[in-house]
């Protein structure tokens, strides 16, 4: 192909690429102006943007306030509230909705980007572009951001652009990208092994000494970057605190709600595990929490192995380790949200464009659609009788769901370990 026609085909593809991004920048736009979203979610939004707009990031958290969310989200938030505050916006009305939208929209449509962008480097461009529009269109992420009106979108951006860093081996923004989605939510934690896995991984290889300590520079050096990044996203909300504040923060957010399952429909809620304690017998003395961290272990076993094997045979992949151990976590572990899957469906499609594997891309069109119903089943019985979902045909659908979701996960499984070997 010649130099002119090959210019030709890269502007056109680009022009594509942004046609689809208008499309479902324009879908989700809609959606938020028609829907009420999950009103204790949005409530929360409302308010946390207001107070941050009126008194500031210094006064913010307090003793008597609820403020659950990290630091990380809030500095996104305070624009918000001034915007809301200048243009003398009502805290419940459509138009507030909105604007609450308007981050996780924009990281919704700046994940489908660099995701085609990738894959138009290794693949062909009609591929490339179908992968982008599935990241576009990913329904369980639009119905989370556009309909819920969550805040997944800005998380799930700042983790996959760390592990696409780490696929191309640019280790310190990724750190730092790492770090910002922890300040953004706890959550990032689940992937902290795998981060670690990544950074380990050229440390156990090296054979002499001076890649060994490049290699542990490098670890260390990381570390102190994410850990700074999210110094740096609390630190407008310093104030007078006291010098533990944000470890209390973020160990109070990760112990609440001690449950098997929180609507997260897995393993575990296939069996009847969702809205128990997680202290409740599962399986004779054994407990929800127990089969939970014992799935836990296996996860991390697996992560290890699969690490081990996939630098060994040349073919260690960030992305796809990430995918499946985000994926087991969730299917195996308690204490799963209804969210906490969603940015597993987009390492998922990332790693689907670095390998060009179908098992990955009916992995990822599996765990959508049950993310998708799950999503769906929680906001629709927001508010009604059956707000735990406890009524026979409600346990019935959930079964099918968290059966779905562990095929789904099966099937990521087995794409993993065979693409390591």
């Amino acid at each position: 192909m010649s130099t002119c026609s090959a210019s030709h085909s890269t502007r056109r593809w680009r022009l594509s690429l942004a046609a689809l991004l208008l499309a479902a920048l324009a879908v989700r736009c809609g959606l938020a102006l028609v829907s009420e979203g999950y009103s204790s979610d949005v409530a929360c939004f409302s308010a946390w943007a207001l107070r941050l707009a009126e008194g500031g990031p210094a006064a913010f958290y307090a003793p008597d306030y609820f403020a659950d969310y990290p630091p990380g989200y809030m500095l996104l938030l305070w624009p918000v509230g001034l915007a809301a505050r200048a243009l003398g916006l009502d805290a419940s009305g459509k138009a507030m909705g909105l604007l609450i939208c308007v981050w996780p929209i924009l990281c919704d449509i700046g994940l489908a980007a660099p995701i085609g962008l990738f894959a138009r480097r290794r693949l062909d461009g009609r591929r490339a572009l179908r992968l982008a529009a599935f990241a576009a269109f990913c329904p369980a992420l639009l119905y989370d951001t556009a309909v819920w009106k969550q805040v997944d979108g800005v998380f799930c951006l700042a983790i996959i652009a760390a592990f696409l860093c780490l696929e191309e081996k640019k280790w310190l923004p990724a750190a730092v990208l790492y770090g910002f989605a922890l300040a953004l939510k706890p959550q990032a934690l689940l992937f902290g092994p795998v981060l670690a896995a990544a950074f380990l991984a050229p440390l156990l290889a090296a054979r002499q000494r001076r890649p060994a300590l490049a290699a542990l520079g490098r670890g260390a050096a990381g570390a102190a970057l994410a850990l700074a990044a999210v110094l740096v996203c609390a630190a407008p909300f310093w104030g007078d605190q006291p010098a533990d504040w944000l470890w209390d923060k973020y160990a109070a957010t990760a112990s609440s709600y001690p449950y098997a399952s929180v609507n997260g429909y897995n393993l575990l809620t296939l069996f009847g595990a969702n809205w128990q304690p997680q202290d409740a017998p599962a399986l004779g003395p054994l407990t929800w929490q127990a089969l939970g961290t014992a799935g836990i272990a296996a996860a991390t076993a697996a992560l290890v192995y699969l690490a081990w094997r996939g630098w060994k045979a040349g073919r260690f992949s960030p992305l796809l380790l990430a995918a499946f151990y985000g994926a087991a976590v969730f299917t195996l572990s308690h204490r799963m949200h209804e969210r906490y899957i969603l940015p597993t469906l987009l390492l998922t499609l990332a790693a689907a464009a670095r390998w060009g594997d179908r098992r990955l891309l009916g992995a990822f069109g599996l765990l959508s659609l049950s993310s998708l119903v799950n999503l769906a089943m929680v906001l629709t019985s927001n508010g009604t009788d059956d707000q735990f979902l406890a009524s026979a045909p409600a346990v019935v659908m959930i079964r099918i769901v968290s059966a779905a979701e562990v095929a789904g996960f099966a099937l990521l499984a087995r794409a993993a370990f065979a693409l390591c070997r």
